[in-house]
């Protein structure tokens, strides 16, 4: 079947002539992109080409993509310093940054609880100076995150134990769980073990159950920061069960967990301890 030609749309073929077309486009950008394509099935052979024609338009565009300040990308619009605004004035400009960047398709997540001026600040002093892609295709997103730039400790910690504990009460997510572990991790008895062992004796403790699981998710979440030090400690609740033939134990209470900062600047876990478990 020959491409679909110019001036005639999807609309203009049949169903089965599309899916020849699609399985053409698939085998293209597989050979020739390693595209792998999954659960395409749903689709209609109409939508599904439309799809297969802005993956390839996106590849063509970033074969040949410059490099660009995000400032020059929007226009290299004229926004006056934070600091020569009232608060007042802040907020408007603050929404007119915004829609410009919406605009362009380009967008900012904050995730902690920063002031408007602080978020003005950072896309007019920081954000604008940031190189992008100056790729232009409907429907096309860039997307960034205030945090990425000023990492809240705080906030890294509690994704962190999230993580972590998905992947202890999760049997098809632990292979990797000794990367939550600092290189040297402190026992009960003040001894250090290799985060390896660290590793292997709480998943040995999971293990030993048939079944495993949280019973709930943790809360009064308490974390305390040492700047100066780049370690942390954090607390909270947990309620958990681990069952063995026909009998299940549970277990609830305080969980106790000790952070330092790697020379990556990620946080791994030095100590921890939950209710009925300390390494």
């Amino acid at each position: 079947m020959k491409p679909i030609e110019p001036g005639r749309g999807p609309e203009d073929y049949s169903d089965d002539e599309l899916r020849i077309q699609n399985e053409i486009e698939k085998l293209k950008l597989s050979a020739f992109r390693g595209a792998k394509f999954f659960g395409s099935e749903d689709l209609s052979p109409a939508v599904e080409n439309e799809w297969l024609k802005q993956i390839a338009a996106f590849e063509e565009q970033f074969d040949n993509t410059e490099y660009i300040k995000l400032v020059d990308k929007l226009g290299r619009p004229d926004f006056p310093p934070v600091d020569e605004l009232s608060d007042e004035q802040v907020g408007h400009k603050l929404e007119e940054v915004r829609t410009l960047m919406a605009d362009h398709n380009v967008y900012l997540d904050v995730l902690t609880d920063i002031s408007a001026a602080e978020e003005y600040r950072f896309i007019t002093e920081e954000l604008f100076e940031e190189k992008v892609d100056d790729i232009r295709i409907e429907g096309f997103q860039q997307c960034f995150i205030y945090e990425e730039f000023h990492p809240d400790a705080k906030l890294d910690i509690e994704d962190n134990i999230s993580h972590f504990l998905f992947e202890l009460f999760s049997e098809d997510f632990r292979d990797h769980i000794s990367m939550h572990f600092s290189d040297r991790v402190i026992t009960t008895a003040g001894k250090f073990i290799g985060k390896e062992e660290a590793a292997k004796r709480i998943l040995s403790f999971a293990e030993s159950f048939n079944n495993f699981k949280q019973d709930k998710e943790p809360w009064d979440l308490e974390i305390e920061v040492d700047e100066d030090e780049q370690t942390a400690r954090a607390r909270f609740k947990i309620k958990y069960s681990g069952r063995l033939a026909d009998q299940s134990k549970n277990f609830e209470g305080t969980a106790d967990t000790l952070w330092s900062r790697d020379e990556m600047g990620f946080w791994r876990m030095r100590k921890v301890s939950l209710p009925g478990f300390q390494l």
